[in-house]
């Protein structure tokens, strides 16, 4: 049967940078790839998903290009065309930042611009005192 159980491999991650971000998968197998935002089940799989590819340079490669946000939680998910199809792969994730696998801290832009402004407050407060 055609992808009714099976294998796959799920990475998360985050983008330091807002931006449109490429995915490639090279497999040893017929490789098929998801993207999902803020979270995956595997038993309800269009829920949260965003871009799906399979074959993208031939049967072995699968991959996409997608606008991602910085401070969002994604899951790539690896997968097989059919329940046989599972081994080694590699996934290669590219864009204009970052990418962030501790998506629990990941800051949003703004609130690194806070916390830069409040220490730069406290500095100038301790100086002014200090003199």
């Amino acid at each position: 049967m055609v992808g009714t159980n099976v294998a796959y491999r799920t990475f998360d991650f985050g983008v330091a940078i807002s931006g449109t971000y490429s995915f490639l998968t090279t497999a040893g197998f017929d490789s098929f790839d998801f993207l999902y935002a803020n979270s995956f089940d595997p038993n309800s799989p269009l829920i949260n998903g965003l871009i799906g590819s399979d074959d993208l340079l031939g049967l072995t490669t699968s991959g996409f290009a997608a606008d991602l946000i910085a401070g969002t939680h994604y899951i790539f998910v690896t997968t097989g065309f059919s329940n046989t199809d599972l081994g080694n792969f590699s996934n290669t994730i590219g864009g204009p930042g970052a990418i962030v696998t501790d998506t629990n801290g990941v800051p949003e832009p703004r609130t690194l611009l806070l916390f830069g402004l409040g220490l730069a407050a406290l500095a100038y407060v301790r100086r002014y005192r200090s003199a």
